[in-house]
């Protein structure tokens, strides 16, 4: 029997006896509701409402500079984009509820590509665009607005925008390299206000925004909230991880390693900032749970020395040792049951 299969089978046992038996400690109710309301309020609608913001300023960014091209508002947009980046690298730890919904063409899809199976589209929008170029058809924002996720997003602004050939050769803002930025990044922008419209807005049935029927425990899918944030944050690092996002992302902006910095500091924050005097890291050590505690902690910090030092390996294996963390040692220390099916991997 491979180590894989029997460190997955001692997880599995383990779980069971955590779920089982009756004198497991378990947060209570109301330190759930604490830690997930600060987190919705404090973390996942501030970084909804950025996201939608810097993309409008980035649409903006991309209209200056069409209409007086300079060396100036290249620059200005350049950083604009790398802004609204950062944004999104903070917000899509919390890739469910709005960004989801809908299964047959999430909204997250739209707006980055890369997440949803770790392809780069980086060659095939370079020749789309060009295509965009020397074709004839009008480049309206229902253009824009009905093509597949692949041809939109951020990857599609970041060819557009740090291209050799792209706004950079702009001419002003009849030129068909600036309608093609503007739509872009117009596009962009709208797809961010409908993810924010849909976190928190009333919408459906019940009357309430999504960010509500997360705080107040009343998810559509019948999910615990606490298990649902848990559940983001393994989603996220094992992402991150099994597809080497900083060896993809970010490439031709020169961006990987800052967009990497936002993705760590947002899955800090989940773990260690404290609601109400209570973090997830804190709270695992009033369970007993003082070694584990102790380790995620090493483990935070050596992701942030990875990111500093700009090391891939560092970087990922950290990455996997969080994601055991949130599968395995965080909710049984909190006393959670997160519904995962254990397999052997073979």
């Amino acid at each position: 029997m491979t180590n894989h299969r029997m460190s997955l089978i001692s997880l599995a046992m383990a779980s069971l006896m955590g779920c089982s038996n009756e004198d497991t400690p378990r947060i209570s109710q109301e330190q759930a509701q604490l830690l997930v309301q600060g987190v919705a309020e404090q973390q996942l609608s501030i970084a909804v409402q950025n996201f939608s913001e810097d993309t409008e300023e980035l649409a903006t960014a991309a209209k200056t500079h069409c209409v007086a091209p300079s060396e100036a508002t290249l620059v200005d947009l350049r950083l604009a984009w790398a802004t609204a980046s950062q944004a999104w690298y903070q917000l899509q730890l919390f890739n469910f509820g709005p960004a989801t919904a809908d299964i047959v063409f999430p909204e997250f899809t739209f707006i980055d590509s890369l997440r949803l199976r770790g392809t780069d589209y980086t060659e095939t929008i370079l020749t789309t665009q060009e295509n965009w170029l020397n074709s004839d058809e009008v480049l309206t924002a229902e253009f824009f607005s009905e093509l597949r996720f692949q041809y939109v997003g951020l990857l599609s602004t970041e060819v557009s925008f740090f291209a050799e050939d792209g706004v950079a050769v702009a001419t002003g803002e009849d030129d068909r390299i600036c309608q093609i930025a503007m739509g872009l990044s117009t596009e962009l922008a709208s797809r961010a206000e409908e993810l924010r419209a849909g976190w928190l807005e009333p919408n459906g049935d019940s009357g309430a925004s999504y960010l509500e029927l997360l705080v107040d425990n009343e998810l559509p899918d019948g999910r615990d909230h606490l298990v649902a944030l848990l559940l983001a944050g393994w989603e996220y690092a094992d992402y991150l991880e099994k597809r080497s996002v900083v060896t993809v992302a970010g490439q031709l902006s020169q961006t990987s390693w800052s967009l990497l910095a936002a993705s760590v500091g947002s899955l800090r924050k989940l773990l260690e900032e404290e609601q109400e005097g209570k973090s997830i890291v804190s709270l695992m050590q009033e369970m007993g749970a003082n070694a584990d505690a102790t380790e995620l902690g090493v483990i935070l910090s050596d992701l942030s020395e990875a990111v500093e030092k700009e090391d891939v390996l560092g970087l990922n294996s950290s990455l996997a040792s969080l994601v055991h963390f949130f599968r395995s040692e965080i909710p049984l220390a909190l006393g959670i049951d997160l519904g995962l099916t254990i397999t052997d991997g073979d």
